[in-house]
Formats: C-alpha cells, sequence, structure tokens
C-alpha cells in the first residue's frame, strides 16, 4: 500500500496536475543529465535533489522525469539542491576573454603560461564565474521568478580551470526569508560550487536572490 501511495504521488508530479515542489513530503528538484541508470521511483519520491529530465534520490538512482514548472520564491526550503548540466571553455575562448578583461600572461600567453606556476594556460576566475551564471540560468530554476540580486560574497577561486576542463554548478538554499514590506517578493540564499570532471571544487560562491512570490 505504501508503495501504491508513492507512485500515486509521483504521477500526479508528472501527469497534468503537478503538485509543488515539497508538497506530499518529498522534495523533487530538476536538473539536466540524459542518462538512466536505476528506475528507483521509491528513491525518487523521497530524494533530495535532481537534475532536468532526470531525477536523483541520495544513493544516486536515476529516473526519467521532465522539466517541472516554474519555481517562485514560497516553492523553496532550506536545503533544496540542484545540479545544472556541464560545459568546457577551449583554449582559444579563454585567451580571447582574456585579452578583453583579465590580460594576465598566464591567461593569454602559452609560452609565459607554461613558464608560469600553473604550467599552462589557465581560466580566468572571473570567466568560470561567467561561465557557472549561463548554466545556472539554463538550468531554468528561478529564472521566470527572479528579479535581480543585491549581491554576491564569499567568492573563492580553489583550483585552476584549465582548457577542455568540464564544469557544472551544484547549488544549495542556505536560507530564505519573505519581505516585510514588499509582499510580492523574498530572499534566497543559495551557495554554489563549481565543479570539473575530477570531482574537484574549482570556484565557491554565495548569492542572494531575489524571488517573486506566485499568487
Amino acid at each position: 500500500m505504501q508503495v501504491i501511495t508513492v507512485m500515486a504521488r509521483l504521477s500526479c508530479w508528472f501527469g497534468k496536475k503537478s503538485l509543488p515542489i515539497g508538497a506530499g513530503g518529498f522534495n523533487l528538484q530538476f536538473v539536466s543529465a540524459p542518462s538512466v541508470r536505476h528506475p528507483c521511483a521509491i528513491c525518487v519520491a523521497m530524494g533530495a535533489s535532481a537534475r532536468f529530465g532526470v531525477a536523483l534520490c541520495d544513493n544516486g538512482h536515476k529516473v526519467p522525469g521532465k522539466k517541472g514548472r516554474p519555481m517562485y520564491f514560497d516553492d523553496f526550503t532550506p536545503g533544496f539542491q540542484f545540479e545544472t548540466e556541464s560545459a568546457s571553455l577551449s583554449e582559444s575562448e579563454i585567451i580571447e576573454f582574456a585579452k578583453l578583461y583579465d590580460p594576465q600572461p598566464f591567461h593569454i600567453d602559452p609560452v609565459a603560461a607554461a613558464a608560469s606556476a600553473y604550467g599552462g594556460i589557465i581560466a580566468s576566475g572571473f570567466q568560470t564565474m561567467l561561465l557557472a551564471f549561463r548554466l545556472t540560468l539554463q538550468a531554468g530554476i528561478w529564472n521566470e521568478a527572479s528579479m535581480g540580486s543585491p549581491g554576491m560574497r564569499e567568492v573563492a577561486w580553489t583550483k585552476p580551470v584549465r582548457p577542455g576542463d568540464r564544469l557544472f554548478v551544484r547549488a544549495q538554499v542556505t536560507s530564505m526569508r519573505a519581505s516585510k514590506t514588499k509582499p510580492d517578493r523574498g530572499m534566497v540564499e543559495f551557495a554554489y560550487a563549481v565543479i570539473n570532471q575530477d570531482g574537484d571544487t574549482v570556484m565557491r560562491y554565495e548569492a542572494t536572490h531575489m524571488l517573486k512570490r506566485q499568487r
């Protein structure tokens, strides 16, 4: 009977009448991932994180899904997580960006970069940040609710990004508060990590998102 209940709830999510995230005692979140490894519907119903196209449980089980409805302030809860698709930067993209915005030798000159402490061309940290922001927007989590951001903090570049590294973003809600003076919005605090193909965090930052409330 318990299995039937879980499956019924899951069908409500994937059907035309979607439950709000967090409803029914489970929390589905969606990001992009193409593969299907383990069709564990019960794990998904009770899981903590997910991808657009594939939902994930804490055990790493994957099940086919589809992109959920747009999320607004009241859809989020502390602890909500999502991951993005991955992307990489070529050496020419790194050099072209750095020539315009961060023309340090280890970003723009392969010979000088090879002789540097990095042993080769590395991406500007600002380019890494912008790539992470693009991937986050492409994930489509809070886009429709966004009213901008008052700022970022705790920005840290923890490992060099080299040409060809595949990067994705992992995000988690750390806190949130409704506006006391403007009832149409609230602030959601996210902690972001940019991670490479080896599982190493190359960048961390925190950001405040001002999001609309859905009426």
